[in-house]
């Protein structure tokens, strides 16, 4: 039986790769830096140690050719589980993104600081803080030229408890092709 901590790290990594294969192809010319708000009221997360809710994004991202810069925080929590947990990230990330003429994918890491309401650090009273490693994987629809959907698939790497999650968002800024 694999444990449960390896099956989650498993699970979103392959989705990750899977919808990293999109930014894979040949990246098109792409002459116009592009600025955007991402915002994510609709997805789920889990931790590796079972904790589980509903999940929500905030990104500010910068793009220039190839390059993806971004600003993000991230969390979930389930409010009205028996054991209601909280975790969350805020971090920036850098990453390769290729715009096509339906929206753009990309695929990023970075660094962040991570929070944990509750792990098995007795010195931090429950509470634990650390650095953790963020990794994304998106992929948008541009329907206007400054309104986007859009699916983020992510993971926070980190000696916490490791957490993945899936996010659907709306992307407003300046989108042009």
């Amino acid at each position: 039986m694999i444990p449960p901590r390896r099956q989650l790290d498993g699970s979103v990594l392959g989705l990750l790769v899977l919808l990293a294969s999109s930014v894979a192809a040949p990246l098109a010319a792409q002459a116009h830096s592009r600025v955007w708000l991402g915002l994510g009221p609709l997805g789920g997360a889990a931790r590796a140690d079972g904790a589980e809710g509903y999940a929500i994004m905030a990104e500010i991202v910068y793009q220039t050719g190839p390059h993806y810069f971004a600003l993000r925080a991230a969390g979930a929590a389930d409010p009205s589980g028996e054991n209601a947990d909280e975790f969350g990230e805020i971090g920036v990330l850098y990453g390769r993104a290729a715009k096509r003429s339906w929206g753009h994918a990309s695929l990023a890491a970075g660094l962040a600081i991570t929070g944990v309401s509750s792990c098995d650090d007795e010195l931090t009273g429950g509470t634990c803080t650390t650095l953790g490693v963020p990794v994304t994987a998106e992929a948008t629809a541009r329907v206007a030229s400054f309104f986007g959907l859009g699916a983020q698939a992510f993971a926070n790497l980190n000696s916490k408890s490791a957490y993945g999650g899936v996010v659907v968002f709306l992307q407003l800024g300046s989108l042009r092709e």
